[in-house]
């Protein structure tokens, strides 16, 4: 009986050691995903704050709002 035992340990140790390497695999294909998504959702960002801070620049000061560009024709 001893000599099963063995084999079973053996074979217990492998499987883990299997699961480990895939447990590996798996966070790094996750991380380098997440990494991919992160810089885009970055780059959105800075798009819309810049858009937003370019609308600020037009705001009339003393009215608190965008001047009307088709007021003047």
């Amino acid at each position: 009986m001893p000599p099963r035992r063995t084999g079973n340990q053996r074979r217990a140790t492998e499987e883990d050691e299997l699961d480990r390497r895939i447990e590996q695999i798996i966070d790094t294909r996750l991380e380098a995903a997440l990494g991919r998504r992160l810089e885009m959702i970055v780059d959105r960002l800075a798009e819309r704050m810049g858009a937003l801070m370019e609308t600020q620049q037009e705001v009339d000061p003393r009215r608190s709002r965008v001047p009307n560009p088709t007021a003047d024709l």
